[in-house]
């Protein structure tokens, strides 16, 4: 019996030899002897297995510690340089008001140097007030010995002398009222200088209010940009900690483990055995499934498969494992409502705020973004309480001053009280920029007078060509009882009888180019206030409802400057805007620039001569044909046609 049990375990033995891997077999051979493993090295290759399973628990733990520690770093960066562009926000709007209070300091003490100026000069001007007496009264003598010279000139002298008259007449009225106006500019310089130091020590106490608010920001700013870096520190410090920290204890384990494998391989050769034993080797750790939340502690499962099984060293570690991840809090940023509209002016003068606010919705939480500012405040109502100036709203806006190319339409409010002059109460915007088509025709709903030049200052080629370009003109126009324009001319000068002096508003075109061209040159001056007052007679005949503009043909300048200007006035205070196309050396934007409407720009238009004004033509034509769109809406609102600028409020 116990042979034939020692030849089945012979051939058990060598059938498992050859279907076992050599260190398998070799175990197993170890098992069914008698022999066993040397005393002490199951106990080695236990603890290398601790060991390493030691080693396994460091690895994870550092894996997370670096995960964790890495987002809240990048957090924090993330945190640092928003604070960082907050801090350099609030130290540009420190320079901005800085600047801005330096400017105001440059600008009082300006101020107050033109004040000093402006008494030295007043006192001169009054010294000066018996010289410019005596002046004003030898002027009158010489203007009366001149119109007596004029009155007995006859022929094209007559019209020079005219002019002279004029500008004799404009030179006398200027004088007589020199001094007096004189010394009222003074008394209205030194209140506008006043006025404009109260402005400017009102703006630079508002600005002291906000550089207190900049002041107050850049520290807010500043303080969160301290903590901010010292939080980033803070981690980056942890961060290298637990890198070090993570390093020795995986460094002691590395060297513990080599210790126990040249332990075990020692008792192996005492005890005659071969060294060449093998531990489990397993793959690292794969996680199976993702972190179960994002942040604010979860869990996953992470395994690993055996690559060799031991060959009379440790055994396999477990090939499963649950660890922790995400345990950072989730961080939330904070949300803030919508503004508030602005609050009413806190003061009517003098400085007051206008503030306005919005809520926190959620409140930050574990380094998310924080809250930005929760209250806004701005200047309002700098000006001084003593001054007795106000300022009216804002009338309507009038018509585009063009159909099309770029017009201007204007807009004004009253002054009350002792204002400064640079106070606006006119202002003027962009309308219409779209390019005109090539050959406009003006389809605006609108009355338009054209006055023509017959004085004897103009030779008969240059009326000529005069007459051409007002006939050219006014055909570019679509006339119309219905849904078009009326048109009518005036020719005004010396000696032009006054029954035929104007051509009525008419629809008829041919009818007024043809009556144009039967014009001739007068015999005199040129008058061109009885000129201006045909016009308001002929304008007053036809339909209020309609816009109205006037267009002045002139050669040079007025006889009188004083007299033009006044009753341009008394046609622009109707709503009738006013403009001039002026030729010859004489034509000049300042003298000219007084009688037509604002803007001046687009109501005065200087060529050499009707000849070459004959050329800008579609300049021109665009620049008179106002946009008609609004054209009902601004007659209702203002029937006396103030339909270019209308009147404040």
């Amino acid at each position: 019996m116990p042979m034939i049990r020692i030849s089945v375990l012979a051939c058990f033995v060598s059938f498992v030899s050859v279907h076992l891997v050599p260190t398998d077999a070799w175990l197993l051979r170890r098992a069914l002897t008698k022999t066993s493993q040397p005393v002490g090295v199951d106990d080695v290759n236990q603890k290398i297995a601790v060991a390493r399973d030691e080693m396994d628990s460091w690895n994870l733990e550092c894996i997370q510690r670096r995960d964790e520690t890495g987002r809240l770093h990048e957090g924090a960066q993330a945190r640092l340089a928003s604070a960082d562009a907050e801090v350099g926000e609030a130290q540009r709007a420190l320079t901005q008001v800085q600047g801005g209070q330096q400017e105001l300091a440059l600008t009082l003490q300006n101020l107050k140097d033109r004040r000093v100026a402006s008494i030295k000069a007043c006192g001169r001007s009054e010294s000066g007030r018996v010289a410019q007496h005596d002046l004003v009264a030898d002027t009158r003598n010489l203007a009366g010995k001149v119109m007596k010279v004029i009155e007995a000139t006859p022929g094209s002298v007559g019209a020079h002398m005219a002019r002279l008259k004029g500008s004799l007449k404009d030179q006398t009225a200027w004088l007589g009222r020199g001094a007096r106006k004189r010394r009222k500019a003074c008394d209205l310089r030194m209140n506008d200088i006043d006025l404009q130091l109260k402005d400017a020590m009102s703006a630079q106490n508002a600005t002291s209010e906000k550089m207190r608010g900049a002041l107050a920001m850049l520290n807010r700013t500043s303080e969160r940009q301290l903590n901010v870096t010292a939080d980033f520190e803070r981690l980056t410090a942890l961060q290298e900690k637990d890198a070090s920290e993570c390093a020795r204890a995986t460094g002691q384990l590395s060297n513990r483990t080599k210790e126990l494998r040249n332990t075990r391989n020692k008792m192996l050769l005492e005890a005659g055995e071969s060294p060449a034993v093998s531990d489990c080797e397993v793959t690292p750790w794969l996680a199976t499934e993702m972190c179960s939340v994002s942040c604010g502690g979860g869990t996953k499962n992470l395994s690993r498969t055996i690559l060799r099984n031991a060959g009379g060293g440790a055994p396999c570690p477990k090939l499963t494992r649950t660890v922790l991840c995400n345990q950072a809090p989730c961080q939330v940023d904070c949300e803030m409502g919508g503004w508030s509209g602005w609050s009413n002016c806190s003061a009517p003068c003098g400085g007051g705020q206008h503030t306005r606010e919005r809520a926190v919705l959620r409140a930050v939480h574990a380094g998310g973004q924080p809250c930005k500012v929760k209250h806004e405040q701005k200047a309002c109502n700098v000006r001084p309480c003593s001054d007795g100036c106000k300022l009216g709203d804002w009338g309507s806006w009038g018509l585009c001053t063009k159909a099309c190319g770029g017009g201007q339409r204007g807009r004004r409010r009253a002054r009350i009280g002792m204002c400064p002059a640079a106070e606006d109460v006119e202002e003027f915007e962009q309308c219409n920029g779209l390019n005109c088509p090539a050959k406009l025709q003006c389809t605006t709903r609108m009355e338009f007078v054209v006055l023509v030049d017959a004085s004897e200052l103009l030779d008969r080629t240059s009326f000529g060509h005069q007459i051409q370009f007002a006939a050219n003109l006014l055909g570019r126009l679509y006339l119309s009882k219905v849904n078009g324009s009326l048109a009518g001319a005036v020719v005004y000068g010396a000696g032009v009888k006054d029954q035929e002096a104007f051509s009525p508003l008419t629809e008829d075109v041919a009818h007024l180019q043809e009556w144009l061209g039967a014009q001739q040159i007068g015999k005199g001056a040129l008058k061109l206030e009885e000129g201006l007052t045909a016009a308001g007679r002929l304008l007053r005949s036809g339909n209020a409802d309609l816009p109205s503009t006037v267009l002045i043909l002139l050669d040079g300048r007025p006889d009188s400057i004083r007299l033009a200007r006044h009753q341009s006035k008394v046609l622009q205070e109707h709503g009738v805007r006013v403009a001039i196309a002026a030729v010859g050396r004489l034509a000049n934007n300042y003298m000219l620039g007084d009688i037509v409407s604002t803007p001046v720009v687009d109501n005065l238009f200087i060529a050499p001569s009707f000849e070459a004004l004959q050329q800008t033509l579609e300049t021109t034509f665009v620049g008179l044909c106002p946009a008609g769109k609004a054209a009902t809406a601004a007659a209702a609102e203002s029937p006396a046609s103030s339909w270019y600028l209308p009147p404040p409020r």
